[in-house]
C-alpha cells in the first residue's frame, strides 16, 4: 500500500481581515481625538499669550501716561508707546474685520484694547479701568471695544480709533509691534 506524506495544517494565527479593519478604525478614532485636544490645547494658549499681551500693553499705555499726562491720541502716540504683541496668536483672514482694536474716549480720557485670536477662538478686551475680560472671539469688534468705555461705536464723535491689522489684508499697522 502506498503511503502519501501530506503535511497537515498548521495551526496558524493569524489576524483576519475584519479584525485588522477594526483594529485601524479603533487608531482612527483615538487619532481624531487627540487632534481635537491638541486644538483645544493650541487655542487656549493662544489666549493665554494674548491676555499677557494685553496686560503688557496695557502697563504701556499707563507708563505713557505718566510721562506724557495723557494716553496717546494720534496714531504716532500709540506708535511711541510701544507696546509689543506676539502677532502669531491673532487672526489674520476674517475678511473685512481686523484683529485688534485700541479705542480712547475723549470725553472720560480711557482707553479700551481689545484682540481676537486665531479661527475667532477667543477674544479679549482691557480698559484703563479694568482688567483683561475674556469674551468669544467673535465680539471683538471695533465697535465693542469702544462700547466698553462708554462710547456707542467707532464713529461716535468722541471715539479715536485704531485697527492692528488693515481690514482684509494681512498688513499690520506699526503700533503693533512684534
Amino acid at each position: 500500500m502506498l503511503k502519501l506524506n501530506i503535511p497537515q495544517a498548521r495551526n496558524s494565527r493569524g489576524f483576519t481581515i475584519v479584525e485588522l479593519l477594526i483594529v485601524i478604525v479603533i487608531i482612527g478614532i483615538l487619532a481624531g481625538l487627540v487632534l481635537v485636544a491638541y486644538n483645544g490645547v493650541q487655542d487656549r494658549s493662544r489666549a493665554s499669550i494674548a491676555q499677557t499681551d494685553l496686560n503688557n500693553a496695557k502697563k504701556r499705555l499707563v507708563i505713557y501716561q505718566a510721562r506724557n499726562g495723557a494716553y496717546p491720541v494720534t496714531y504716532q502716540q500709540l506708535i511711541d508707546a510701544g507696546m509689543h504683541f506676539s502677532k502669531s496668536v491673532y487672526e489674520v483672514n476674517r475678511s473685512g474685520y481686523g484683529n485688534m482694536y485700541y479705542c480712547y474716549n475723549t470725553v472720560t480720557k480711557q482707553f479700551a484694547l481689545g484682540a481676537r485670536t486665531v479661527n475667532s477662538a477667543y477674544g479679549l478686551v482691557v480698559t484703563s479701568t479694568s482688567d483683561t475680560k475674556r469674551v468669544t472671539g467673535s465680539t471683538i469688534t471695533g465697535n465693542y471695544v469702544c462700547t466698553t468705555i462708554g462710547l456707542s461705536s467707532t464713529s461716535d464723535a468722541n471715539a479715536i480709533t485704531w485697527q492692528g491689522l488693515e481690514t482684509g489684508t494681512a498688513n499690520w499697522r506699526d503700533w503693533v509691534q512684534s
